[in-house]
């Protein structure tokens, strides 16, 4: 009976251990054939001390719940837009001196065991969503090297997509 009762009181906190996605797939290592990324669930906690899960993604650090208004001229943020148990998606956003918001949203979910990236550039018109690939960064080398071939191809796509976007939006401020 006392088995019984550890079991039910200790269930609760197993099944928090792995709420989020940061959670679950907390220190895997990932090579998308050129970068790294490790992902590590840093809690941290608000002005009120309440826990709140932290990324750091090219440089830049993700915060759960951080304030995502664009009120003032210049200013960004950097937000974890969605930390389930599936999916994990990053949203970072500036605005310039002509009121126009750019940005990058990207998501990360596991399709047949690898690591899958949607990357989405923004500047007031929005890129075609780019997938790249991550693979645990312990693979063979065979594979990271055919898979950094693959996504160096959609990395320049994505790039030249970007420039064109924000091509776009440079003409339009000159019309004014």
């Amino acid at each position: 009976m006392k088995k019984i009762l550890i079991i039910f009181l200790l269930l609760p906190l197993i099944n928090l251990a792995q709420t989020s996605f940061l959670s679950k797939y907390n220190d895997y290592t990932f090579t998308d054939g050129t970068n790294t990324l490790k992902i590590q669930n840093i809690i941290s906690k608000d002005q009120k001390s309440i826990p709140i899960a932290v990324f750091n993604y090219e440089n830049t650090l993700y915060k759960e719940n951080s304030v995502s208004t664009l009120e003032c001229s210049m200013c960004g943020y950097a937000t974890i837009k969605e930390n389930s148990l599936n999916q994990l998606v990053l949203l970072k956003e500036y605005r310039d001196d002509f009121g126009g918001v750019s940005g990058e949203e990207n998501t990360f979910r596991f399709i047949k065991n690898k690591l899958v990236q949607q990357r989405v550039y923004f500047y007031d018109y929005r890129t075609s969503p780019f997938i790249f690939t991550w693979i645990p960064s312990d693979s063979d080398s065979l594979e990271i090297i055919k898979l950094k071939k693959i996504n160096s191809y959609y990395m320049e796509q994505y790039t030249l997509q970007q420039d064109s976007i924000m091509e776009k939006y440079e003409k339009e401020i000159d019309l004014y």
